[in-house]
Formats: C-alpha cells, structure tokens, sequence
C-alpha cells in the first residue's frame, strides 16, 4: 500500500512553500541564527539537514544541487566552508520563545 508523505502546507501553494522554505534557509545560512514559528522551523530542518549534508559532499554535483536550492554563490561558500555546521541530528536547535 502506498502512503503519501505528510508535508506541511502554511496555507500555501507548493511554489510557494518552496520559496518560503528557500528563503529561511538562505537567512539561516547566511545570519546562522533565525527568527521563525516552531512549525515552519519543524518544516526547515530537513530541508538544512539535507543541503548541509550535500554540501559537505563538496562534489561538483553535490555543489550543484546546494547551488540550486540555495540560489546564490557566495550563500554557497558560507555553506561549504570547513566552519559549516555538522550533519549530525539535532545541529538546528528549536528554540521555543
């Protein structure tokens, strides 16, 4: 039997969700530390996780799909810095406020 996966919607289309996800990752990536609802934080993790994860690759392709997720060379090279967080679970802390 086939599930769908859950995805969180925000009230939003897809392209829409997909540049909201896009632009609190590139705020995340480039200020380190972010302002944000604990559900969209929830949203994001994976989402920086995964990119985290293909830009300690450091491959041309890995290069390439960070690149394209993130959109912007020097958002690139903050995030395959050597300084660039670990991939281990938990690096994203939530913080509740």
């Amino acid at each position: 039997m086939a599930f769908t996966k859950k995805a969180r919607k925000f009230g939003r289309s897809h392209n829409q969700n997909l540049a909201l996800m896009r632009s609190l990752a590139r705020s995340l990536v480039i200020e380190e530390r972010i302002s944000t609802t604990e559900a969209k934080a929830k949203a994001l993790r994976p989402f920086v996780e995964r990119l985290v994860t293909y830009a300690k690759k450091n491959t041309l392709a890995s290069r390439r799909l960070t690149k394209a997720r993130l959109g912007s060379r020097r958002r690139l090279r903050s995030c395959l810095s050597p300084s660039a967080p670990d991939t281990r679970i938990g690096t994203e802390a939530t913080l509740a406020s």
